[in-house]
């Protein structure tokens, strides 16, 4: 067949053409390259066939060539530069030539031939690749080249966040504090943006944003999900439970929202245990899958039984200040149990790696799928299984409901309440925190410890109790260092009561959350309605771990939050000396704090009614003695408690569990 007979058999079939050069591509790319230059000769006004050439020399390692061609087609085709943009991009993906398309990449961004529109959609399709440590160097490159307001330097900000958010926290707060185009931003860009915003102490604004996008009456469930979590996050619980009924009544069998809707109705002030119950019920009905393993229980042998405790926050978290004592006794113990620690994640912190070092099975399953964490559990043939995240973000409750243990037991993380879902055998706790008249509370058999249900580890680093707040500042200082998400109207009412019953008092509210100076002007506004002005309301933010325990040292009187009270918050101001009011609730979640202060022997602190408790802290604040006296002697005292004898608690509970099998 001669030239001009093909040039025309090519033209008249260019589509079928193209598609044999994309077939031909992985299995003989010389073939392919040949037919796309015979196609590019009879049609060189299509700029699809300069891509295709230009695909065919990648494929073929000529990339001199592959180059040349798509500096011919930008010089020919002035107008199609996206276009073009585009091919060379794909083509340094498709091929894995990932620092070649970082480097092309970073060119287009600070090119300013190049609109905000064309940056920001080729930074969105690569995002996933764009971002290294490298790249990430060229931070400061990419803001001077593009305005402030600028689509990029959204996406840029995003980007970073899923990057490595804590590395690069202040690169991040310097962007987010200089951007002001958020209206400017399409529906993707805004959603990102309010992600950023929340996790960056800009609550209001993120709120903000996510109250535009789900203000249509179809919004997309992600962004209810995201905006009921924010809600609760910043100091508006009953909020949250309206936006997650909004989705729940669109999407009943929603998993997350469910799991967030059981797992934050113990935060409410209103909330009742029916409700709680069924949505807990609801969740676990959404996430069981297939049929759980059967067991027929062993009979007593002289063999240690098999412990595993599974856990995405064995970390500087309540669950590692709370259990790692415990693991580190444990292994004293082999001849009663041995222990298994299944970690969902694995961190690097002084608590995460006592927890290593404690001499038990390690196991770290945070490179695993859900599939595999299951295979490799099933491969220690356990006896028992204990939860340690319950319902929180991160847990995986459905692979514990396959019963990959003949026993499953919840303990301290995500111990809220009853986990009321048939799997789940027993529940530790003790009679501080679950009196006998609470015990129809629960689905699970209680395993009630002699003393307390956890035991604490202490700081590494050394701090000294310092004289109570009132002698510097003339006045008494309440003080509250639980989350945010705690604060009830309920709580706010009586926090209000104690602070008119006492002259000149101010209250030192401290978290994370409150970094955000909108969430502040949110507490104040409550404040303002219960006839308590900004003079007596001092707010601190995020600090590490250790200021945040010597920022006690500003307080003199702790007020633990109603109705669901402080865990690790009340022993670590018991540690610093200051005393803690709290109320004694009617669900688990709402008596951690009596547990801990009746363990240490003050359950004086205790108070059983609303009123009795705004009496307590009234009447400690008038008794300044006691407050000094109380600086002088909680150390000492929680030292002396079985919440420091880990070895005791390790005995009592590895034999308790241990007879669940045996």
């Amino acid at each position: 067949m001669n030239s001009r007979v093909l040039s025309a058999e090519l033209t008249m079939n260019a589509v079928k053409t193209r598609q044999k050069i994309a077939n031909l591509l992985e299995e003989d790319p010389q073939k392919a390259k040949e037919l796309a230059l015979e196609l590019l000769s009879v049609e060189p006004e299509e700029t699809v066939n300069y891509k295709n050439l230009a695909i065919c020399f990648a494929h073929c390692a000529e990339m001199g060539r592959f180059r040349a061609v798509i500096a011919m087609a930008r010089k020919k085709f002035a107008d199609a530069g996206r276009f073009f943009d585009e091919t060379e991009a794909s083509i340094f993906r498709d091929l894995e030539l990932h620092d070649s398309l970082r480097t092309f990449l970073l060119g287009i961004l600070c090119a300013p031939d190049r609109n905000d529109d064309e940056k920001s959609a080729l930074l969105r399709t690569h995002s996933d690749i764009f971002l290294n440590d490298a790249m990430c160097q060229e931070i400061d490159r990419i803001q001077t080249s593009n305005h402030k307001d600028s689509w990029v330097i959204a996406e840029l900000m995003f980007m970073l966040f899923n990057h490595n958010a804590e590395e690069y926290r202040l690169v991040i707060k310097r962007l987010l504090t200089e951007f002001d185009g958020d209206q400017t931003l399409d529906e993707r860009g805004k959603f990102n943006l309010a992600t950023v915003c929340l996790h960056f102490s800009q609550g209001a604004r993120g709120i903000t944003l996510l109250n535009e996008l789900t203000s249509r009456p179809d919004p997309e469930p992600k962004r209810l999900l995201e905006l009921g979590k924010a809600y609760h996050r910043y100091v508006r619980n009953k909020e949250a439970l309206q936006v997650l009924d909004r989705l729940l009544g669109c999407y009943p069998d929603h998993e997350e929202a469910n799991r967030i809707k059981a797992y934050i109705l113990h935060y409410s002030d209103t909330a009742e245990l029916p409700e709680i119950k069924a949505t807990t019920l609801r969740y676990g009905k959404i996430i069981r899958s297939g049929k759980s393993k059967q067991f027929h229980r062993k009979n007593p042998t002289n063999e240690p039984v098999k412990i595993g405790f599974f856990s995405h926050s064995f970390k500087a978290h309540p669950v590692g200040w709370m259990s790692s004592g415990f693991f580190c006794e444990s292994a004293k113990f082999k001849s009663v149990a041995e222990i298994h620690i299944l970690a969902g994640l694995s961190y690097t912190d002084f608590i995460a790696q006592t927890i290593k070092d404690s001499g038990n099975h390690f196991h770290d399953f945070s490179a695993l799928a859900d599939n595999e964490i299951e295979r490799e559990i099933n491969k220690l043939n356990l006896d028992v299984i204990v939860d340690m995240d319950g319902f929180t973000a991160g847990c995986k409750p459905q692979i514990l409901l396959k019963k990959l243990a003949p026993v499953l037991v919840k303990w301290v993380g995500g111990l809220a309440g009853s986990m009321w879902l048939p799997e789940y055998d027993y529940l530790i706790t003790d009679r501080n925190q679950t009196p006998a008249h609470l015990e129809s509370s629960f689905s699970e058999k209680l395993l009630i410890m002699d003393n307390s249900y956890v035991t604490y580890t202490p700081p590494p680093y050394k701090l000294q109790v310092f004289k109570p707040a009132y002698t510097v500042n003339e006045h008494i200082t309440f003080g509250c260092f639980n989350n945010c998400s705690k604060y009830t109207d309920t709580c706010l009412d009586a926090w209000a009561s104690v602070l008119r019953g006492v002259e000149d008092s101010v209250l030192l509210l401290k978290d994370n959350a409150l970094s955000d100076m909108s969430t502040r002007q949110i507490i104040r506004g409550k404040f303002k309605k219960l006839g308590i002005g900004p003079s007596q309301l001092r707010f601190q933010g995020r600090t590490d771990h250790e200021n945040h325990l010597l920022a006690l040292a500003q307080v003199d009187i702790a007020l633990d939050p109603i109705p669901y009270n402080g865990g690790l918050s009340t022993v670590e101001s018991v540690y610093m000396g200051v005393p803690v009011i709290t109320l004694a609730g009617s669900l688990l979640a709402h008596r951690h704090a009596v547990s801990h202060l009746t363990t240490i022997g003050h359950d004086e602190l205790v108070a059983n009614s609303i009123p009795e408790y705004i009496d307590k802290a009234i009447g400690l604040a008038t008794n300044r003695e006691q407050i000094t006296e109380y600086r002088e002697i909680l150390r000492n005292d929680l030292f002396a408690s079985p919440l420091l004898n880990h070895e005791l608690f390790a005995d009592e509970l590895i034999k308790k569990l241990a007879t669940l099998v045996n």
